[in-house]
């Protein structure tokens, strides 16, 4: 769409470059948190075992 006044070109809210950063930053989330908690079960796994309630975590 056109403005009448100034020939400018309107943007649209939710354009593609938008949609694709929107989908990789959810995309980054989701890894980010399985890479998060593969981690803390790697640690808990290598950690001593005389540490009060670690295989207990939330």
């Amino acid at each position: 769409m056109t403005c009448p006044t100034s020939g400018k070109r309107a943007r649209r809210e939710g354009s593609p470059p938008g949609r694709t950063f929107s989908v990789l930053a959810l995309l980054g989330g989701a890894a980010g948190l399985l890479v998060a908690n593969w981690g803390l079960d790697v640690l808990v796994a290598l950690g001593p075992r005389d540490i009060p309630r670690l295989e207990q975590r939330a």
